[in-house]
């Protein structure tokens, strides 16, 4: 049960870090 917890928690992570880097990447473009 506890390494389920821990993948979900690691995919959840990288889920997120994934969505930053998008929205990092739109925000440069953006910028100039």
């Amino acid at each position: 049960i506890a390494s389920a917890i821990l993948d979900r928690l690691l995919h959840h992570s990288h889920m997120l870090s994934i969505r930053g880097e998008s929205c990092r990447l739109r925000e440069k473009k953006r910028a100039g």
